[in-house]
Order: structure tokens, then sequence, then C-alpha cells
């Protein structure tokens, strides 16, 4: 038996939920924040790029927040303001 199947599953049910949620968007930025609110994870977008190289964004585990570096949202080629 395959070790990571009842994290496929488990991973297939989140990506499914936040779809329901981002009501059939199926590009990145909604999927992910769907996603992230159904963690009960908080999501702020920030124009820093403070985060160094090649890394776009932060989880800050105490505070359940997680920082997006714009340039991502920019680099899907979606708007969080859709």
């Amino acid at each position: 038996m395959d070790a990571w199947t009842d994290i496929r599953r488990n991973a297939r049910a989140c990506h499914q939920k936040a779809l329901v949620r981002a009501k059939g968007d199926r590009r990145a930025v909604p999927i992910v924040a769907e996603a992230l609110t159904n963690a009960d994870l908080e999501v702020r977008y920030t124009n820093r790029h403070h985060f160094g190289a090649d890394v776009l964004g932060s989880f800050d585990r105490a505070s359940q927040l997680v920082n997006i570096c714009l340039c991502c949202v920019e680099l899907s080629g979606s708007s969080i303001y859709d």
C-alpha cells in the first residue's frame, strides 16, 4: 500500500473544497486564498521583497499569518482584486 495515499486524498479534498469556495475559479490566487481560509489562516499581501531570492512569501505560525509578495500575484496572471 502506498504511504502517500491518505495525503493525496486529503490534498484532493482540500483542493475541491477551495475550488467550490472560489466559485470554480481555477486560477492559482483564488484557490490558494480559499485553501488558506479553509485552514483558518489569514493572508496578507505585501509589496516588500524582504523574503529573499526566489522566496515569494512566508508563514508566521504564531499569528497564523501567510505573507504573500504581490509580485507572486502578478506573476500568476491573477488579481487579488478580481
